[in-house]
């Protein structure tokens, strides 16, 4: 079944005073995507955000969600929109429960113990729902802020950096809660990051921008295959290996060596024809590892 369009930008274009932050962008977000949205600092990110949640307006371009143009529709599309740009911001001397109840009432929605209660178990935080939120962690506020994104039941979320400045633990407990979002409440999710690694394990599209154009789109998997792997070959001999592989005409690039082994940056498939020169020159290769390397192609690219 042909998937839905939630999200169509075209040649939208944003000048921040002299700055040309966004300039002819193209994406498309599907229903039921998590989308990386990747960029390095300065690309763009955030103002293409900023104008999707209509905290901005965009000079030029076309700007559709659900089908309809932000710019007619804005009531009816951001009822539909749960957001979390940057870092919550909560009372601290009040609970979490507090916290959401209030900001049910803000927006004009009812505040419903028992849909409060359900947010609060969907980010884990239920155990924890009248405690003060001075006492939380970061990476606690964080999935607060994730739950307060979705008071309003929304189609799609859109998230900005949700797990910046977290420690490993916590960064892995927010990947699991979007991917269960995603996966169990059937949310579009357009994840920004600069945590490569949350793009490459839990988003199946993505797109690269830099300097606010479009880089490429995509499904994930499919531009890993067409670009390079990490391959980790280890061998008896290291150093006679670097000499044979640096006189190859091979397309390679050697990133790194130990003891026992060395590491190259290459197409698929030129990995067989590494192992056959390495045999060929009485090297015994004892394994080889490949990864597909989303930092080496992001890097690449932008």
């Amino acid at each position: 079944m042909l998937k839905q369009p939630v999200v169509e930008i075209t040649g939208l274009s944003k000048k921040l005073k002299s700055i040309q932050a966004v300039d002819g962008l193209n994406m498309c977000v599907y229903e039921n995507d998590i989308y990386g949205f990747l960029g390095p600092n300065g690309s763009g990110k955030s103002t293409t955000i900023r104008m999707m949640t209509s905290l901005l307006s965009s000079d030029s371009g076309s700007l559709n969600i659900f089908g309809k143009p932000l710019n007619k529709n804005r009531n009816q599309i951001l009822g539909k929109i749960g957001a979390f740009i940057e870092k919550p911001d909560f009372y601290e001397y009040l609970t979490a429960y507090k916290n959401l109840e209030l900001l049910c009432k803000y927006s004009g929605q009812p505040a419903i113990p028992g849909k409060i209660n359900k947010i609060l178990e969907s980010v884990g935080l239920l155990d924890r729902a009248h405690s003060k939120v001075k006492s939380f962690s970061k990476g606690m506020k964080q999935r607060l802020g994730i739950g307060q994104a979705l008071l309003n039941d929304p189609d799609l979320l859109i998230l900005d950096e949700p797990t910046s400045g977290l420690d490993p633990a916590g960064v892995k407990d927010i990947r699991d809660l979007i991917s269960s979002l995603n996966r169990e409440m059937g949310k579009t999710i357009i994840l920004s990051s600069h945590q490569l690694q949350d793009i490459e394990m839990i988003a199946n599209r993505m797109c690269i921008i830099s300097k606010g154009k479009q880089v490429v789109e995509g499904y994930v998997e499919d531009l890993l295959m067409q670009q390079s792997y990490f391959t980790i070959f280890e061998v008896d001999q290291v150093y006679k290996s670097i000499e044979v592989l640096e006189k190859s005409k091979l397309r390679i690039k050697l990133i790194e060596k130990d003891e026992s082994q060395i590491k190259v940056v290459c197409k698929k498939g030129i990995i067989p024809e590494i192992n056959k020169i390495l045999v060929n020159n009485r090297i015994a290769v004892k394994s080889i590892g490949t990864k597909q390397n989303l930092e080496d192609y992001f890097l690449t690219l932008t």
